[in-house]
């Protein structure tokens, strides 16, 4: 065999490789970006949401005494759970809302709540 055959041989497995890891590098650093930049986009909608419509309807509710009666707070819970329809979200993610003892409230799209609960 020659020499030559010999070089090609070796240095082919060692190029493959240096491909692979540097494609899946790549990859993973790609992928790291891609998520904390959703991550900080759902962030800014959720506070968004949350300091332009809900803390003004519970501030609303607070104000005029309401917010110990049962059917102004849950009106007030679906005129906010409407209201998150409206925010743009990227197309894998969503909003859900669960109450302080776990119970599924919202969601804005079409996902079993028994899913969400035990989630």
């Amino acid at each position: 065999m020659k020499i030559q055959t010999k070089i090609g041989l070796g240095l082919l497995p060692l190029v493959l490789l240096s491909i692979i890891v540097l494609g899946s590098w790549s990859i993973r650093i790609i992928t790291s970006g891609i998520e904390k930049s959703a991550f900080q986009h759902m962030n800014t909608i959720l506070d968004s949401y949350v300091d332009d419509k809900i803390k003004g309807l519970h501030h609303l509710l607070v104000r005029n005494l309401l917010d110990k009666e049962e059917s102004f707070v849950k009106d007030y819970q679906q005129l906010a759970a409407k209201s998150a329809k409206e925010f743009k979200l990227t197309e894998t993610g969503h909003i859900f809302a669960l109450d302080a003892d776990g119970k599924f409230v919202f969601c804005s799209t079409k996902i079993e709540s028994r899913l969400i609960e035990s989630v």
